[in-house]
């Protein structure tokens, strides 16, 4: 009879915690990684580590979940660790806006003078025409629609 302390892992992450098992060493590791999950994770690949204690390396089991747990009588392991294998369509790189590419893009978009206080009727008339060139999505590029585009809508 062995009695494991078993962890199932996912990258950094700890996915169940520790607990210990009690099996018999004539199983495989299969049967132990049955037992612990419930059979909650079938579908995705499994690497299996052991060790001796919390202090130790984890060492790679390089027959996997079809090793036998015989294995940790004979070396006097006692910590079994299960890690699920991430799978790479899974992982993408987040897709994060360069700033550089944020302010080529405000660059591009038209931009319009800045509306007048109404106090007369040229100034409602000012801002009727700047909210005309909005509607329409025109307006200037560059810089230029403080200068020449407040010029243009003044006359």
């Amino acid at each position: 009879m062995l009695y494991l302390v078993v962890i199932v892992t996912e990258g950094i992450k700890c996915v169940l915690p520790e607990r210990i098992i009690t099996i018999t060493e004539d199983d495989q590791f299969s049967k132990l990684y049955e037992i612990f999950t419930c059979e909650q994770f079938n579908n995705q690949s499994v690497e299996v580590y052991v060790r001796q204690n919390k202090v130790d390396k984890w060492v790679e089991v390089s027959d996997g979940l079809n090793g036998d747990l015989k294995i940790m009588e004979v070396l006097g392991y006692n910590h079994v660790k299960f890690s699920l294998i991430e799978s790479l369509r899974n992982i993408e790189p987040p897709s994060f806006s360069d700033a550089f590419d944020i302010m080529m893009r405000n660059a591009r978009q038209p931009k319009l003078p800045q509306l007048h206080t109404e106090h007369t009727r040229r100034d409602l008339l000012y801002n009727e025409i700047i909210e005309l060139l909005q509607n329409k999505k025109a307006g200037w590029r560059g810089g230029i629609h403080q200068t020449l585009g407040k010029e243009f809508v003044e006359r």
